[in-house]
């Protein structure tokens, strides 16, 4: 299992360790075939803890869009779930 697929888990201690070790490029848009990062996507499926991860880490950019889906920004993601 690769550290992007582990990225897509819902273990929440993985995650934390690949985000804290810096082992991924937080930034990345190759997370899906979609374009999209790692922030669009916990905010896409309510993974909440792991948003919480990433917006400590100064060096996610809270605005990159996907490069698929539309563009739409994290903050979009997390708004159309209600």
């Amino acid at each position: 299992c690769s550290k992007q697929e582990k990225l897509r888990e819902e273990d929440f201690e993985i995650i934390q360790k690949i985000v804290q070790e810096k082992q991924v490029d937080l930034n990345a848009t190759n997370f899906d075939e979609y374009g999209r990062t790692i922030l669009y996507l916990a905010c896409r499926y309510n993974h909440g803890e792991v948003v919480k991860l990433l917006l400590k880490e100064p060096l996610v950019q809270v605005n990159k869009t996907a490069s698929g889906a539309g563009e739409a920004s994290p903050f979009l993601a997390a708004c159309s779930q209600g």
